[in-house]
């Protein structure tokens, strides 16, 4: 009965602007620690929660998406 709350947040977090993933079971969270989550997660930008079984797909795509046209922007701009 592990309480374990996932978050993925990207790049974008060192400046408080990341839209991170968030996911946690709410059967086994009280309120008072889905606040606490919440806060946490907001503290480095926004977040977006989804279901636990999207959870390996879509860090493909939050993660590593801003990191691509990053680099892609560096690249044609140069």
């Amino acid at each position: 009965n592990l309480k374990i709350a996932r978050c993925m947040p990207n790049m974008c977090a060192k400046i408080k602007k990341s839209s991170s993933l968030l996911y946690y079971d709410k059967k086994k969270f009280n309120k008072q620690e889905v606040i606490l989550i919440k806060n946490i997660t907001n503290s480095f930008g926004s977040f977006f929660y989804i279901k636990e079984e999207l959870f390996d797909e879509m860090t493909i795509i939050s993660g590593c998406l801003p990191a691509f046209f990053a680099l892609f922007n560096n690249v044609v701009y140069l």
